[in-house]
């Protein structure tokens, strides 16, 4: 049995979806990944693409674009790590793996889109929020006037210093439209449990007629 759980939505600078999951088994959780491309002959059409085999996840990972890179971040007990496509999903590669104190890391909310990132969520440690894992671009300076915004998705409070109400309400209604992606995601995903647990019973089922034809004709 299966159970999926931590779903991410992701949109990068050619428009393609990336969709990001944990998929609990008996055992671990493990990585999966899945896109939705705006060109080629899957075009508009969810393909799971394959990516290294990261198991024992924790917590939700993400994915970012940086300078035509992207990359996806995960967690695993007392370590982070990403992968990295150069190539917007179609292959991807293990990148660094860092010892780190889990307790300490903590998911924070980043706005602030330029030609060289594209980016809304990041994982920094505790101890030094302006110390963005895996993100060589772009360091918030929290002191000059930015349209960055970090939060604490476990606080309520904010820091931020808004460049303009517009740019505020433009990156408020694509985080709308990604939240909505994410329920979208999370019903397929729900229904695909649901057809694959049919399956089962009909596989099943199918195994069960053929012993009870071959008892028929092949048992005295």
């Amino acid at each position: 049995n299966t159970n999926n759980h931590f779903p991410y939505i992701f949109i990068d600078s050619k428009n393609n979806l990336h969709a990001l999951w944990l998929e609990k088994t008996s055992e671990n959780n493990r990585l999966k990944y899945f896109i939705l491309s705006t060109i080629g002959n899957n075009k508009y059409k969810w393909s799971e693409k394959g990516i290294p085999n990261i198991t024992n996840c924790i917590n939700m990972p993400i994915i970012f674009e940086e300078k035509e890179m992207l990359k996806i971040v995960y967690l695993i007990d007392n370590h982070i790590g990403f992968l990295y496509s150069l190539d917007y999903g179609n292959t991807w590669s293990k990148g660094d793996l860092l010892k780190i104190d889990s307790s300490k890391i903590f998911l924070v909310k980043v706005s602030g889109n330029s030609k060289d990132i594209k980016i809304k969520n990041a994982y920094c440690s505790g101890e030094n929020i302006l110390n963005l894992y895996f993100i060589n671009s772009f360091k918030p300076n929290l002191t000059t006037p930015s349209s960055t915004i970090m939060e604490s998705p476990c606080s309520k409070s904010e820091q931020f210093i808004p460049e303009s109400k517009r740019e505020d309400e433009k990156f408020s209604n694509i985080y709308n439209t990604q939240d909505e992606i994410k329920n979208m995601l999370i019903n397929i995903l729900d229904s695909q449990n649901k057809i694959e647990n049919k399956i089962d019973i009909i596989l099943t089922k199918l195994e069960e007629d053929k012993k009870s034809i071959f008892s028929k004709f092949f048992i005295s």
